[in-house]
Order: structure tokens, then sequence, then C-alpha cells
């Protein structure tokens, strides 16, 4: 059994994700969902379902605090510093050190 690990932001990740998260778990493989926003992921319809399955874990980790569904000229951008601390904190070694304690 491999290991997977899904990062999402907002309800457009989970609805690009969830047929290849639903395939994986089918073939017997585990998947951790890790969402990075303040997104309800635990109310979305797809994930709910998902749930369902024995090997699939969520996991919350607001990063990106913006409201799902909300633009950037209402919220303004994601900061160049944010960005840079999600590009060195979500590397390979952060998954594998992840799907190990999982």
């Amino acid at each position: 059994m491999k290991r997977f690990l899904f990062l999402v932001n907002y309800y457009n990740d989970v609805d690009h994700t969830a047929s290849l998260i639903a395939e994986m778990l089918d073939n017997g493989h585990a998947v951790s969902l890790l969402c990075l926003t303040q997104y309800s992921i635990q109310n979305d319809i797809r994930i709910r379902k998902l749930s369902e399955a024995k090997h699939f874990k969520i996991h919350k980790f607001c990063l990106l605090p913006r409201n799902a569904g909300t633009s950037n000229q209402k919220t303004g951008a994601i900061s160049f510093y944010k960005k840079v601390f999600r590009e060195i904190a979500f590397n390979l070694l952060f998954a594998i050190f992840f799907l190990n304690r999982c």
C-alpha cells in the first residue's frame, strides 16, 4: 500500500482531485488530505463521501487565512513572504515527514 498526500486550499482543489483520490482509495492506497485554508473541508459533499474510506484522513493547517470564495480584490493578494514560506515549508521533505507521522 502506498501513501499519498494532497494539499488543498479551496473547493476547486477538491473538485480537481476528488476523483483521483477516490481511485487511489479504491486501489487500496492510503490518502491524507491537508487543507491549508479556512475552507470548511468537512462540509464538502465529496470529502464526506471519501471520508467513508478506511484509509482516508483529513488534516487542517490554516496557513492562508482568507475565506473560501473571496477574491484577491477584497482581501489583497498573498504577500511575497507567505508565498516564500509556503514554498520552503511544503516541499518533498515535509511530505515525507508528514506521511511518516500519519
